[in-house]
Formats: C-alpha cells, structure tokens, sequence
C-alpha cells in the first residue's frame, strides 16, 4: 500500500477531523517500532573501506546500533572476485579488545556518536568492510504521498490502526470504543507478522544464501 492508500484507508475506517500530518507522524511511530523489531529491509553496504590504523568507521545510511547487523566480513584484496575472498568477523565487546579473534563491536565518541570498532586493527587499505543490516524504514512524508512502507505489504494494515488508536484516544474525550478495537487488531498483526518471521528464521539454516555483489544473481 502507498502512503495514501494508508491514509485513505484510516479516514474510511474511522472517519476523523485529524490532519494528514498527525495521521502520518502516527504512522512514523509504528514504523520506528518495526525497525527495531527488525521487519524492515535487510540491506548489504560494501562501501566503506579500511583504513591503515583506523579502528573505528561510520556506520552506513540506515545503520543506528550494531544490535542491527546481520553479518559483516572483510575482504582480503582491494577487488575481492567472490564469496572465499571475504573473512567473517563476529560480534563482539570493547573488553573482548584484544583478547579474541576477528570480532566487531561498537564505541561511543564523546559526542554520542556510535562507531563500528573492528579487531584486529586493519594493517592495510581499501579493503573492502561487508555489512549486512536491517536497515530503519524510512520516514514518511507528507510530500510523498506515493511512497510505500518497507515491510511485508501484506501487513500495511496495521499502521492505518496504529494510526486509529492513536487518533480515537487522544484529546479530553476519547472514544475508547474504537480505540481499544484497533489496538487489538493492530497487536493481532503485529503476532502475525511475528510469527512469520520467526518461520522465515527457524528456516534459514536450509536456506541458500549468496548476495549481488558476489555475481551469483546476474540482473
């Protein structure tokens, strides 16, 4: 569903005297709870580059905790041809420095910034750093009334009564009839939504995998 079909379908619903600004911040705040729970798109950034002696690099676009990467290798050549030119380092601590293997983890600068570590420290450059993560959905607009949520479109429904409960409780009467109707259905699709994500884990060991970058999958 597009934005405004979402909006269209909240107004048809539970027909209200809300703006589309306040229905759409109410769908930005449904949305931001998916990303957390990982529904959005898991996405692959071979962008970033090592640096001699550097140990911490930016996160990608769309990267906000290390909790949200999937995967993440580096490669051994400055133009890796496939997958064996890659080595997987796992996740983890700034304590686990420099007592284990290959491992990442994340650093705070003095600003707040959050900053992906690595161990060891790369002793050479431009090599390229594979990351895959879930990456936050994007922020709806009011100017991009075309625009399509990240997630499972068959589950779109539940930002429009996301949205229904928000608009039904606010201010001093609220109409807690409808509110609490779709609070239920909104966490009845978020069970559902839940669950087929736990399927689609549970599967994955069996799953092939590979990425673009590697030029298994050819366009």
């Amino acid at each position: 569903m597009t934005l405004q079909e979402i909006l269209t379908m909240i107004d048809d619903l539970y027909p209200n005297a809300a703006s589309s600004t306040v229905k759409i911040r109410h769908i930005n705040s449904a949305l931001s709870y998916l990303s957390a729970r990982r529904f959005g798109p898991l996405v692959e950034d071979i962008a970033t580059l090592t640096v001699i002696d550097q140990e911490s690099y930016t996160f990608p676009t769309g990267l906000e905790d290390i909790e949200d990467i999937d995967y993440l290798a580096i490669s051994t050549t400055s133009a890796p041809a496939n997958r064996y030119e890659y080595v997987e380092y796992k996740r983890g601590y700034s304590d686990d420095n420099p007592n284990s293997g290959m491992c990442y983890f994340q650093t705070v600068t003095s600003a707040g910034l959050k900053k992906l570590a690595l161990y060891p420290i790369p002793t050479e450059a431009n090599l390229k750093i594979m990351i895959r993560y879930n990456k936050k959905m994007t922020v709806q607009l009011n100017t991009s009334l075309s625009a399509v949520p990240e997630f499972d479109s068959r589950f779109h429904e539940l930002l429009a009564y996301y949205a229904i409960h928000m608009i039904a409780a606010a201010g001093a009467s609220a109409d807690y009839a409808p509110s609490n109707f779709y609070l239920a259905k909104y966490n009845e699709a978020i069970y559902e939504l839940t669950h087929l994500q736990m399927k689609r884990e549970q599967n994955a060991g069996s799953d092939r995998k590979d990425n673009d970058h590697w030029g298994r999958r050819k366009a």
